[in-house]
């Protein structure tokens, strides 16, 4: 799902990059255009003679006529470059949405299982023997290893952004946190299976907070370019705005 929106993402600040690279070759064209028709007007003009004041009345009509025509594709380059831009903030927009979403709903799930989880640890906490210690264990990470899989075949979308739960923002409050610190210190001589899933669930956590943060420095990333883009937008306009009234 990251990945989808990340696509998204990116194709509507290429999308709205292309818009402004041909409105500035449009400009650079119409702007030559005009300048070498008012350079034909001065000619014509410092000439002077009624034939040459004819062909300075022609000249000039056509070098409305390009203004004009200027104006009208300039107005529709920038429509569509505004278009983009609100495309992008949308995206944009709706991602954060979610993610707030996403975080809210993952931190009540993830304190509620992980008190679960440490109910069916406590117990081996208190036993001395290593067979039954070992045991209460390896149940306690099958048990954790049961609730990463049953979010998966749900699809919930909690299972994706795993580094926005309580483990990212309180660590060492963390009641998954805790089970793997606990578990990992009883599981010394234990079952290696047990161990094993241990293992997995940690470096699972561990790979989904990089995911995850990785998807915010991409995001970071794309409102910079969008604050680029409409900052150049403004100045393309300001630009415009001269050249007319010159």
């Amino acid at each position: 799902m990251a990945h989808d929106w990340r696509h998204e993402l990116e194709i509507q600040v290429a999308q709205a990059s292309k818009a402004v690279q041909l409105l500035s070759e449009e400009m650079r064209q119409a702007k030559a255009s005009a300048s070498k028709a008012q350079c034909q007007v001065g000619e014509l003009s410092s000439r002077g003679g009624g034939s040459r004041l004819e062909d300075a009345g022609e000249a000039a009509d056509i070098v409305e006529a390009l203004a004009r025509e200027w104006d009208v594709s300039f107005g529709e380059r920038v429509a569509r470059c505004d278009a983009a831009s609100e495309g992008c903030e949308r995206c944009v927009k709706v991602m954060e949405d979610r993610l707030r979403s996403f975080s809210s709903e993952l931190r009540l799930q993830l304190v509620s299982e992980g008190e679960k989880l440490m109910d069916v640890l406590t117990p081996s906490l208190q036993v001395g023997k290593a067979e039954p210690l070992a045991a209460a264990t390896a149940a306690a990470a099958a048990a954790a290893a049961e609730v990463f899989a049953a979010a998966d075949e749900r699809g919930s979308p909690q299972a994706s952004f795993l580094r926005m739960s309580p483990l990212a923002s309180s660590p060492a409050r963390s009641p998954l946190r805790m089970f793997a610190a606990s578990a990992a210190g009883t599981m010394e001589g234990g079952d290696g299976n047990a161990n094993g899933l241990l293992a997995s669930l940690s470096k699972r956590v561990t790979d989904q907070e990089q995911s995850m943060e990785e998807l915010r420095r991409h995001n970071a990333s794309l409102r910079s370019e969008m604050d680029g883009y409409q900052l150049e937008q403004k100045v393309t306009r300001s630009l415009a705005g001269l050249e007319r009234r010159s």
